[in-house]
């Protein structure tokens, strides 16, 4: 890890700094959109990867518990810093709960043996060649017209990305 406590301070403030103006996005979104913000604006949320990958890279770490005991070890300032990114993901912890929690609340439709299959709207991607980003396709399909013909389909749902 970069040992110069400034360097890591300041990595540590512009994370802080990329991630409130993404939640702020986020919640500007939601606020505007409200169930639609799941379906057609969570992609928001994925610039808090890239924000995590540049901290990584300037201090000097692969990993999060590595940077922790870092931090552990390095001035008060440092520690403040760490705080203060603690804090904004307790925010963003908080407004997906609050988005959870309103989608739970939404017309969901629960499913029972031998029930019929809800026409849902997905975002399918097909991919060519393993690798080859170019090949990459997106279509808009259900989950109707997916599972046409198959006795099982297998559908998986990602939640978070951290």
């Amino acid at each position: 890890m970069n040992k110069d406590s400034s360097l890591v301070v300041g990595a540590l403030k512009d994370t802080c700094e990329k991630l409130e103006k993404i939640l702020e996005g986020a919640r500007q979104l939601y606020k505007d959109n409200g169930l639609d913000f799941v379906d057609k604006h969570t992609g928001i949320l994925c610039g808090g990867i890239e924000a995590y990958a540049a901290l990584f890279k300037r201090c000097g770490v692969k990993e999060r518990d590595e940077l922790e005991q870092e931090i552990g070890k390095l001035s008060p300032e440092v520690c403040n810093a760490a705080t203060k990114l603690l804090e904004i993901e307790d925010e963003w912890n908080a407004f997906l709960q609050e988005v959870d929690l309103h989608v739970a609340n939404s017309s969901t439709v629960q499913l029972s043996k031998g029930d019929s299959m809800p026409n849902v709207s997905l975002e399918m991607v097909k991919t060519g060649t393993l690798g080859d980003a170019s090949k990459e396709t997106t279509e808009m399909t259900t989950l109707q017209a997916v599972s046409a013909g198959s006795k099982r389909t297998l559908v998986v749902l990602n939640r978070h990305f951290a």
